[in-house]
């Protein structure tokens, strides 16, 4: 069953809106931009975890791709920030994948 808000649609939306291309959108979750176009145009079902995944990432602004410049970047700013309330973060994540549903 597809998610009424992450639709084949809302993902092209969603990918438009931050003004990228399929493939900019897709690698940086660490998936090919033919995989991604299938999601898009509905050929293949959203599995949860790539909803997660792109909600993470392009909502959240979570680096989720661990072979990305980016996601080296981010672990390099928490290491040099003060150290983050796992408590806290945890539970906010747990909220914000519990609106995904």
């Amino acid at each position: 069953m597809q998610d009424k808000f992450l639709t084949p649609e809302a993902l092209t939306e969603l990918r438009k809106a931050k003004g990228l291309s399929q493939r900019a959108f897709w690698h940086a979750l660490g998936y090919s931009n033919t995989r991604g176009c299938s999601y898009e145009a509905g050929r293949t079902a959203i599995p949860e975890h790539v909803r997660r995944l792109v909600y993470l990432h392009h909502v959240l602004g979570i680096p989720t791709n661990i072979d990305s410049k980016e996601f080296r970047a981010f672990e390099q700013r928490m290491k040099a920030d003060k150290p983050v309330d796992v408590a806290a973060a945890r539970t906010a994540l747990e909220t914000a994948l519990k609106e995904l549903k």
